[in-house]
This record gives structure tokens, sequence and C-alpha cells, in this order.
């Protein structure tokens, strides 16, 4: 299992009212919720980005998993397609259970890891499997001041590492799996993020996002 350390880009936002999501969950939308302390905490929206940084991402939920060894063959040289990580961009609402209720100023919530799970979708029932990923991430996130308002947060995330995106592609070429053409396949990943609070209470939100994986041309 891949371990890594995530560098983070938070955004912190204090809006009037929160976005998406329910106490129960909504796999409709991919939020699911914790109620912790007096708050709840939601995974609104998880968005992978290719080739791009937390303050301009290139949003799209297609994961190349086949680098090109020369994106331009009329140019001197080899110019290969960039080949990196696949990110995405996960984000969270934090908002008083009672809208009334006083929160304390001390009071905040700590993301501390999380897992990956990939699930083939119904039209890719052949396809690889994907192993999950597990990363570890250290986000602080005070809770609102006050119970007529949310904190939104938004923080970067490993989505499809490297040795995933290989993996799939050595599965692909060896006969063993099938695939949509041009090496595609579709997926369901469900992110789960483990937190707790300042006085050590602990908890978990879900999202889901759908991506597909398979042969995409990033050259630049």
């Amino acid at each position: 299992m891949v371990k890594r350390m995530v560098s983070l880009l938070v955004v912190v936002l204090l809006l009037a009212g929160c976005g998406g999501g329910s106490l129960t969950g909504n796999e409709s939308t991919g939020s699911y919720c914790a109620n912790i302390g007096g708050l709840t905490v939601c995974c609104t929206q998880i968005r992978p980005f290719y080739l791009g940084t937390a303050d301009a991402p290139n949003y799209t939920t297609n994961v190349d998993a086949n680098p090109i060894s020369d994106c331009d063959p009329t140019q001197e040289g080899a110019q290969p397609e960039p080949f990196a990580d696949h990110g995405a961009i996960a984000f969270f609402t934090i908002r008083p259970l009672n809208p009334d209720a006083f929160i304390p100023p001390n009071t905040s919530i700590v993301f501390e890891r999380y897992t990956i799970d990939y699930r083939a979708s119904t039209d890719s029932i052949g396809a690889p499997p994907i192993e999950r990923f597990e990363g570890y991430m250290s986000l602080t996130v005070p809770a609102p001041v006050s119970g007529g308002l949310a904190r939104d947060v938004a923080t970067s995330i490993v989505f499809v590492d490297l040795p995933r995106k290989y993996k799939y592609y050595n599965d692909i070429v060896s006969g063993r799996y099938s695939s949509l053409g041009s090496m595609i396949n579709n997926y369901t990943a469900t992110v789960t993020f483990y937190g707790r609070t300042d006085t050590g209470s602990r908890f978990s939100v879900v999202g889901n996002v759908y991506f597909s994986m398979g042969a995409y041309n990033y050259c630049t």
C-alpha cells in the first residue's frame, strides 16, 4: 500500500449558509456528513484535476495511464508527454448543528488522513482492479465563529498516483482485462476522510466521484 504525504493548499472562506449534503448522506451528490462536537462536517465535492496547481487546476475526470513517448515527432529529440499523479480538490463545509448555538472560539476540526477505494462501473465490469490508496494530511480548520455561519474549506489531495497508473497499463496490455477502447474503463472513487476535534472526538466523512482511466493525450 502506497502511503505519502499530501501537499495542501487551503482556502478558507466564511460564508452564510452551507452547500450540499445531508446527515444521512446523498449518493447522487457524493456528499456525506458527520455530526461531531455540536458541528456538522460535510464533504461536499471531489473535483479531479491534472497538470495544474491548486491555484489554477485543470479540472478533468479523465485519468491518463499511457504516457506518450514523443508528443511532436517533427521536433529534434523526444518531447515526452507530462506524466504525473492525478490530483483532486476536496471541498468541505463545517456548520453548527444548532444555528442559534454559540461556538467556542477554540473549537476546531483536524483532518489527519484519507483513503480512496476504486470500484469499476457497471459498463466496465471487466476492468482491472485498482488497489486502495491511503494518504496523510494535516489540515486544521477553526469552527464557525457563530451559529449563523458556515466555514467552507478546499484542499488538494492525490487522486490516482503513478504506481496505480502503471499497474493499470500493465494489466490492460497483459490481455487479462477488458476495456472500452483506448484502454478506457470507468470507475467510482469513494474518498473517506478521517479526523478529530481538538478535544479528541473522532469522525469520518465521505465523498464520491466518477472518473475514467485510459489512454488520454495531455501533450502540451
